[in-house]
C-alpha cells in the first residue's frame, strides 16, 4: 500500500504477481478540519531484464483516483529469449471529476498503461478488461515479435500500437474519443492494413477555449498517425476516420477543421509510394492530410579513427545531408507527376 506513490519492481529474471498480490497506489480522500482534498493515483513500473512478467488472475493493481488524475502501469520485458507479458489480473485505473483548464472544464485523466515486450498474452481480452476497469487515459503497446489484429475494445484518449517485426491489421473500432480530442498512432514494420470495417475515432465533444472564450487550436486538434514500415499501407473501401472537435454543439464553435492525419509508407522506386487508398475513405474534421514517402539510408562513409569503443563509425556531414535532401526533392517532383499514384492509389483521400 503506497497511496499516490511510485513503485518500481526490477528483476534480472521473471516477475510474477501471485493471486494474493495486492498493489494499492490509489489516490486517497484527505480531510483536515472542514477541508477535503483528493490525491492522485500512483505509478507502478514492472521491469524484467531477461525474463517474463506474469500477473495472476486474482491479483490487483490499483492506480485509480477520485476527483484527481489516475496513475500509470508500465511493464517492460524486452529480452529476445523471454519477454512475454501476461496481465491476467485486475487493473484499476478509473478517475472522476473535472478541473478548469484555463477556460474549459475538462475531466481528470484516467489511468494509463505502457507495455513494451516481445509478446503479450490475450491482447483483445486485456483491452476489454482495461476498459471495464477505467484504464482509458492512455494505452501504449510496443511488441517486438509477431503480427497483430485489432478488433473492437481498444479505448483510450491516447493510443499507440507499434509492431517492430510484424504486420498490423485493424478491423474494428479504435476509440480515442471523449470530451477531449484523442490521438491514435498505429505502426507495423511489415505493413498496416485498415479493413473496410475499421473505424479510427479521435473526436472530442468539448470545445476547448481560453479564459476569454477564444478557441485554442492545440487542445482541439485530434491526431491520427499511420505507418507501414517496410510494407504497404492499405486503407480499404469503407474505412472511417473521425478527427472532429466540439461536437456537442457548444456556442462559439467557428466550424473550422483542426484535426491532422499523417500517413507514412515506404517509397517505391523514384516516383511511387506503397499505399492503397483507392476506395471510399470517410475522413471527418481534418485540417490536413499528409502523405510521407519514407526512405532509409545506411550508406554514410565509414570512418576508422580511434574511438572509445574501438569500433568504426559512420560520418554524417552537411554535404551528405544535402545529397539526401536533393534526392527527396527529386522524388517529390516525380511523385507529383505520377498520375496512377495521385488519381488511383490516393483516390479515396482526394474525396476526403
Amino acid at each position: 500500500v503506497l497511496p499516490s506513490g511510485k513503485l518500481t519492481v526490477s528483476a534480472n529474471g521473471d516477475i510474477a504477481l501471485s493471486d494474493a498480490a495486492r498493489i494499492d497506489m490509489a489516490g486517497r480522500t484527505v480531510s483536515l478540519l472542514d477541508a477535503v482534498r483528493y490525491s492522485w493515483g500512483g505509478d507502478v513500473a514492472l521491469e524484467s531484464a531477461h525474463g517474463n512478467i506474469t500477473q495472476a488472475a486474482g491479483s490487483v493493481i490499483d492506480v485509480s483516483a477520485v476527483n484527481n488524475r489516475a496513475g500509470s502501469l508500465s511493464a517492460t520485458a524486452l529480452d529476445a529469449a523471454a519477454g512475454h507479458v501476461v496481465l491476467g489480473g485486475s487493473l484499476r485505473g478509473s478517475a472522476s471529476g473535472h478541473y478548469d483548464a484555463g477556460g474549459t472544464m475538462v475531466p481528470f485523466l484516467a489511468g494509463s498503461i505502457d507495455v513494451r515486450a516481445q509478446t503479450i498474452d490475450d491482447f483483445a481480452g486485456l483491452n476489454q478488461r482495461l476498459t471495464l476497469a477505467g484504464v482509458t487515459g492512455a494505452r501504449n503497446f510496443q511488441l517486438k515479435q509477431g503480427d497483430l489484429t485489432i478488433g473492437n475494445g481498444l479505448k483510450a484518449g491516447t493510443i499507440s500500437v507499434s509492431l517492430d517485426n510484424g504486420s498490423l491489421r485493424v478491423n474494428g473500432l479504435v476509440d480515442a474519443s471523449g470530451e477531449r480530442v484523442g490521438s491514435i498512432n498505429l505502426a507495423g514494420k511489415n505493413g498496416l492494413t485498415l479493413d473496410s470495417t475499421a473505424v479510427l475515432d479521435a473526436h472530442g465533444s468539448k470545445l476547448r477555449v481560453d479564459s476569454y472564450g477564444k478557441i485554442i487550436d492545440a487542445p482541439n486538434r485530434a491526431m491520427v498517425v499511420l505507418g507501414s514500415g517496410n510494407g504497404q499501407l492499405t486503407l480499404a473501401d469503407g474505412v472511417r476516420i473521425d478527427l472532429r472537435h466540439g461536437t456537442d454543439g457548444a456556442a462559439g464553435n467557428d466550424g473550422r477543421n483542426r484535426g491532422t492525419l499523417e500517413l507514412n509508407a515506404p517509397r517505391l522506386g523514384s516516383n511511387d509510394i506503397a499505399i492503397d487508398a483507392s476506395g471510399r475513405v470517410t475522413i471527418q474534421g481534418a485540417r490536413s492530410i499528409s502523405l510521407n514517402g519514407m526512405a532509409t539510408y545506411d550508406d554514410a562513409p565509414e570512418k576508422t579513427d580511434a574511438t572509445a569503443s574501438g569500433k568504426p563509425y559512420q560520418e554524417i556531414t552537411q554535404g551528405y545531408l544535402d545529397g539526401k535532401h536533393a534526392l527527396s526533392n527529386d522524388f517529390i517532383k516525380a511523385a507529383l507527376q505520377n498520375t496512377d499514384l495521385l488519381q488511383n492509389k490516393l483516390a479515396g483521400l482526394n474525396n476526403a
